[in-house]
């Protein structure tokens, strides 16, 4: 047996306990900040267990528990799991987390939240084509400070490819069926990480689309500061508490703008604007 180490900067350490040693090569697809660890003693990470026969796998960390998996199905299982153990140890550590895509532009954060299903994470995507960084999709989670970023380099989930399809085709990494969500979809590598190293908050959008058209307003301290308790990522008592006391003092920092928008080019184009003030 052997054990692969994965390194979430400021967060967590997971380990994968496996008798496959090409699993690493697998791992990397998912999160490309790991490595071989031949003495697991050394961690008080979350193991997670995946034992390869034949050309399937067997799978399970804690409740999670799958037979017969093919390498594409471990991608998924790996991509959740994952998830569910950060969003553990965020709880017990207190991390405060907002909901939102982020980039890196010139060693600047920027923040990109939305409902779901409405195009944020096309919309990073699509700027990491376009001289941003990808530094996480879905957390935005704060550091000690709470005026900056730790990366996640989770991949990109997306349910379609309709927006991006030309440029997208090369960085699909899984498009299959999801045996932990019973559904399916795409997850993508971006096509440029950021430093895996935290990053100052510059401003963050709130995102929506329009069907005629395209408009952005930079919002008052007070409609900012609704935004941002709007926006915690995890639905739990103490960390809403701790959203709702940090917020003020992100509003002091951090610009919030309201940007509605037809389609992801003309959306890039005005965050292109937005970001070269802070240049």
């Amino acid at each position: 047996m052997m054990y692969i180490t994965l390194d979430f900067i400021g967060i967590s350490e997971i380990l994968i306990e496996t008798n496959d040693p090409n699993l690493i090569n697998v791992v990397k697809l998912i999160y490309p900040y790991c490595y071989v660890n031949t003495d697991a003693q050394e961690s008080n990470g979350s193991i997670i267990n995946v034992y390869k026969y034949h050309e399937f796998y067997r799978a399970n960390y804690k409740q999670f528990s799958y037979e017969n998996l093919s390498q594409n199905s471990l991608l998924y299982f790996l991509y959740e799991v994952f998830q569910v153990i950060l969003e553990e140890v965020m709880l017990l550590k207190s991390i405060n987390v907002l909901h939102g895509a982020c980039v890196v532009h010139n060693d600047n954060a920027f923040i990109f939240s939305a409902k779901t299903k409405t195009g944020k994470s096309t919309l990073v995507f699509d700027l990491t084509s376009h001289d941003y960084q990808y530094l996480s999709d879905d957390y935005a989670i704060l550091c000690k400070d709470n005026l900056s970023l730790q990366p996640l380099h989770l991949p990109i989930k997306l349910r379609s490819l309709e927006p991006i399809c030309e440029k997208s085709k090369e960085n699909v990494i899984v498009r299959d069926y999801n045996p932990v969500r019973s559904e399916n979809y795409y997850l993508l590598k971006p096509f440029s990480y950021c430093e895996n190293k935290n990053y100052k908050i510059k401003a963050l959008f709130l995102i929506s689309r329009n069907q005629s058209t395209n408009k952005i307003e930079k919002l008052n301290s007070k409609e900012s500061y609704k935004n941002l308790i709007l926006n915690a990522k995890i639905p739990e008592v103490n960390a809403l508490k701790r959203i709702n006391t940090i917020s003020l003092s992100l509003t002091k920092s951090i610009d919030v703008y309201d940007m509605q928008y037809i389609d992801t080019a003309s959306c890039r184009n005005m965050i292109d604007s937005v970001v070269a003030i802070y240049l």
